[in-house]
């Protein structure tokens, strides 16, 4: 609290769980119960059960993408013949513009996710890794919500999927915010670029 620094968007947010749950939270040993399977992409209409043609969404067993991953969504077009169509949206801004320019650049990233939806695109993938000297992200929880509210009020959250490709996401906690904030699926792309980088250990 004494840091001059300014702290993570993530840590303004605590979590409240039970440390027993029953039956247990573990999809390893209880995957009957418990599940990490994700779906992306448009979602159906619940009540249209006689519907001849329903939607069909991208099933991932997890929503921790790799960076593999991540680069066959925003292929995936041409993966299943357009009838998936991603688009990836950059969520960082030039760092001259201050906090201002953080602001701006939030509301053309929701300007931007309707025309998105409106050219047919059915799965957005907000990512940061333009970030550089020069350029400052928009905290990936701000931008996530962000669009995931803009949608809803535009009566458009149904019709696409959201991804988000962040640097800032390291620890579960992050990964929580950003599911329960609306993201389908997280791809850290730094944590993995991390582990590349580091030398391996012989003995």
């Amino acid at each position: 609290m004494l840091s001059n620094r300014s702290r993570s968007l993530y840590d303004y947010f605590h979590q409240l769980f039970a440390q027993v749950t029953n039956p247990p939270i573990d999809p390893i040993r209880e995957e009957i119960v418990m599940s990490l399977t994700s779906f992306i992409g448009p979602r159906p209409n619940l009540l249209g059960l006689d519907e001849a043609n329903p939607t069909m969404r991208l099933e991932v067993h997890q929503p921790v993408l790799t960076s593999e991953d991540l680069f066959k969504l925003r292929d995936i077009s041409k993966l299943t013949r357009g009838c998936y169509k991603s688009l990836v949206l950059d969520i960082t801004y030039p760092a001259a513009q201050g906090a201002q320019g953080c602001e701006a650049a939030l509301g053309a990233l929701c300007a931007a996710t309707d025309q998105a939806v409106a050219d047919g695109y059915n799965i957005l993938i907000l990512s940061d890794r333009a970030v550089s000297a020069t350029r400052m992200a928009i905290p990936a929880l701000l931008a996530c919500s962000a669009v995931h509210h803009h949608l809803i009020q535009s009566g458009l959250r149904t019709s696409t999927g959201l991804v988000m490709d962040t640097g800032s996401a390291r620890e579960v906690h992050h990964f929580a915010l950003l599911a329960g904030y609306g993201a389908e699926a997280v791809c850290p792309w730094l944590a993995f670029e991390t582990f590349a980088a580091m030398p391996v250990c012989s003995r």
